[in-house]
């Protein structure tokens, strides 16, 4: 059986994968595993994290999403920023329902740290049939 989160996961990451692509931003990684950030920051990535839950009652449970948006190189962090505001703007044109983007640094093992975003989105509401 595949969990509901994941399978809600990957919807979201397919329907950003069209807002970047409509953006011509389909070079961006879209994935929900973090172990790519290393070679998927050049061209920018964005990690779906698993969701916060919360279990409003027996039968209902509301997820909220957080994006992890990160880009490099580390070397030039004016193409890294560039880089960024193209993918929140595609988002953001995309009609993507965030609620907050939080300017971060991320420090992928090994590597120097790279600007990003964390991208907290409303709440989506699991019922149970």
């Amino acid at each position: 059986m595949v969990a509901p989160r994941i399978v809600q996961a990957n919807t979201k990451a397919a329907q950003l994968r069209v807002m970047l692509a409509d953006a011509g931003l389909d070079k961006v990684t879209v994935t929900l595993d973090a172990r790519e950030i290393a070679s998927g920051a050049r061209n920018g990535i964005i990690v779906i994290s698993p969701p916060d839950l919360t279990f409003e009652t027996f039968t209902s449970t509301e997820a909220t999403y957080e994006l992890s948006v990160i880009a490099g190189p580390a070397d030039n962090l004016l193409h890294a920023w560039e880089t960024l505001d193209s993918i929140i703007e595609a988002l953001r044109v995309g009609k993507l329902d965030m609620t907050t983007a939080r300017g971060d640094m991320f420090a992928p093992t090994g590597s120097a740290p790279l600007p990003g975003y964390t991208i907290n989105l409303n709440p989506d509401t699991l019922i149970d049939d």
